[in-house]
């Protein structure tokens, strides 16, 4: 394939990591930030509004999204990155969250209030199934079903993740 005729869509395909139900948003545009991006952000301590993702170029927000940052010496390199990033679009004072051994930190109770959620569809899911789930999609549905999100993306999700059947 010819380098100079890659789209961005092929780019993206290819290499930023994004769960099925989130595939609208991120491929294209990288409109809306990638749990991948989130988890990311968790995992170095920063908060980032979506006001601040949005003045990023596609490249930067690429670029966010293939990073890695699974080890020490990556947690750095990702913090480092991000910080320089939103200095050059004017963000000196960084929004910072509380770093629980360098991993997103999934709250307590977040299974009994998924159980909550799912109470209203007729299904429970027990621990057994919640540890089944990768540290990713355990993050996903801790974001999703706050009270705060727009959670048109749970069902999906608890669907992509095994945890329910698909509609119809």
């Amino acid at each position: 394939m010819n380098p100079s005729s890659i789209t961005t869509q092929e780019i993206a395909e290819q290499d930023i990591f994004c769960f099925d139900f989130e595939k609208e948003f991120i491929v294209q545009a990288i409109q809306c930030i990638p749990m991948i991006v989130r988890y990311k952000l968790d995992t170095v301590g920063i908060k980032l509004s979506l006001a601040q993702w949005s003045r990023f170029s596609w490249f930067d927000r690429y670029q966010l999204s293939i990073l890695a940052c699974r080890e020490k010496n990556e947690f750095k390199q990702y913090e480092i990155f991000l910080i320089e990033l939103l200095k050059h679009h004017g963000w000196f004072e960084l929004t910072r969250l509380p770093l629980i051994g360098r991993m997103p930190d999934i709250p307590a109770g977040i299974l009994d209030l998924l159980n909550e959620r799912l109470m209203d569809l007729g299904h429970q899911i027990d621990e057994a199934q919640w540890k089944d789930l990768t540290d990713l999609e355990r993050f996903a549905l801790s974001k999703l079903i706050r009270k705060d999100h727009e959670s048109k993306n749970l069902i999906p999700a608890l669907v992509e993740f095994g945890i329910l059947k698909p509609p119809g």
